[in-house]
């Protein structure tokens, strides 16, 4: 089993963190990859299944199988990650009604991945596929997205994601920290980094709503202005700024003058977007009959009492961390909350802009 990993700042890193998933048979590195061998199957899917979208000193890396080991294969993983700009140029696009489709056709993980992928190669030049409750298509930019598509004898209902990214550097966190050197000396670092990044988090959310921006409800954007993950203000220019400063909102006349001045600002701050559009009274309803959550994507070097820690603010019935035969966490863990409505208020307090240890915890829903 071969798999690939693009965006690696730390060589080695990665390979320390690949070694706990079986034995690496081969670890070359490229100028823009590197393709890591592993003597078993599952040993590379569970690698690639744990460690794709994980931060690695602040980059976010991602793993793949490769499917074939022939050069014409290598070729084109080449030719697809060689340039930053095609990265960039992409939509991702949500597949609604599909994912049950899993279970009823009792098909692998691999095995349904597979055939979306048959299915929406003919209308889409497919990226990447994931899965979380739904389907998650990474496409190359598309500009139609009136096209009827028929999956397993299933009519498909989707829609373009545009993403807001909310999330904060260690260093924004410890803005709002009053007593800075002992946060940092503090043994729980971690989960209450965590947990205060998530409050900042839902504070901006909050400011967003105040500004008539609703993240859940993302229509389009508008090129007359920005979103700064920053606190910043220009002489003449409309500005507003969250309360713990870390995102601002700033409104142009002109499309010419707001491109003028992003270009400009991208050289102050990381994270510049144009600013998203909400739609009105199209707020999605979600009807959930379980208070049973289960967290996915958890670090390994996390521990049970951290993970009690992380969501000691709502009323926890049981918590169950599954580990492997080494006695370390197999990176998802239970939580049984004492009714539904804690269970909603966990999954939208953490359910989307949560890290621990630089990785993005998963919340979803379980009825198991």
């Amino acid at each position: 089993m071969r798999i690939v990993a693009t965006n690696v700042k730390n060589h080695e890193k990665l390979k320390d963190h690949l070694k706990n998933y079986g034995i690496i048979t081969e670890f070359k590195i490229y100028s823009n990859k590197i393709i890591i061998g592993f003597s078993k199957e599952e040993d590379g899917i569970r690698a690639v299944n744990g460690t794709d979208k994980m931060y690695i000193e602040n980059k976010r890396v991602n793993i793949k199988i490769l499917k074939n080991i022939n050069n014409d294969v290598i070729n084109e993983t080449k030719e697809e990650f060689k340039s930053d700009k095609f990265h960039k140029e992409y939509d991702l696009i949500r597949i609604i009604n599909i994912m049950d489709l899993k279970d009823k056709l009792s098909l692998s993980e691999i095995e349904f991945k597979e055939q979306i992928k048959q299915c929406f190669s003919e209308f889409f030049k497919i990226i990447d596929i994931t899965f979380s409750d739904e389907v998650i298509l990474k496409v190359v930019r598309e500009n139609s997205m009136n096209k009827k598509i028929i999956f397993c004898g299933r009519i498909v209902k989707y829609k373009k994601i545009i993403n807001i990214n909310l999330f904060l550097t260690f260093s924004s966190v410890l803005n709002n920290v009053e007593d800075k050197i002992s946060f940092i000396k503090d043994k729980d670092i971690g989960v209450k980094s965590t947990i205060l990044e998530t409050e900042i988090i839902q504070n901006n959310i909050k400011f967003l709503y105040e500004n008539n921006i609703d993240i859940n409800n993302i229509s389009h954007i508008n090129r007359k202005g920005l979103l700064v993950r920053n606190e910043i203000v220009i002489d003449g220019i409309k500005a507003r700024v969250s309360t713990n400063g870390s995102l601002s909102l700033l409104y142009f006349t002109t499309e010419e003058e707001c491109e003028r001045n992003k270009i400009i600002i991208e050289q102050r701050c990381r994270y510049v977007e144009y600013m998203p559009v909400s739609k009105k009274n199209e707020k999605e309803e979600i009807n959930i009959a379980t208070n049973k959550l289960l967290i996915k994507n958890i670090p390994f070097q996390a521990t049970k009492e951290e993970i009690k820690k992380l969501f000691s603010k709502f009323k926890i019935k049981g918590i169950r961390v599954p580990k492997n035969n080494e006695g370390r966490i197999r990176g998802f863990a239970f939580l049984e909350m004492e009714n539904v409505d804690e269970a909603r208020y966990v999954y939208e307090w953490y359910g989307k802009f949560t890290h621990l240890y630089g990785r993005r915890l998963i919340i979803e829903y379980s009825n198991n």
